[in-house]
């Protein structure tokens, strides 16, 4: 678990890194790349979390999955109305990565 947090704090500096200037120039398989490394890293933490409870699976996966749509919900809004418009592009990856490094190791 603690790998995939890294790597989400890792990406978001990345992401960070080339909001700022003109390296949006960089072109699309940049951001292809760093979509990409955050998918395989949301279905790791996914699986991870799926198999913390070794009870019933099907009641833990749909409590999973149901946290997971609400998550995505909430960090959408809370992203496209709040961090992006008040605070900018490039903060937000900070804040992002601040997250993920918190979550990481468990503060």
């Amino acid at each position: 678990g603690r790998a995939e947090f890294m790597g989400f704090a890792a990406v978001s500096l990345a992401f960070t890194a080339l909001s700022s200037g003109r390296a949006w120039e960089a072109g699309i398989l940049t951001a292809s790349l760093l979509l990409f490394t955050t998918g395989f890293l949301v279905s790791r933490v996914f699986a991870s979390a799926s198999l913390m409870d070794g009870k019933d699976r099907n009641f833990s996966v749909s409590r999973l999955y149901a946290a997971d749509l609400l998550g995505a919900c909430l960090g959408s809004l809370l992203a496209s109305l709040i961090f992006i418009p008040f605070f900018g592009i490039a903060a937000s990856g900070l804040v992002m990565a601040g997250m993920a490094l918190i979550m990481g190791f468990g503060l």
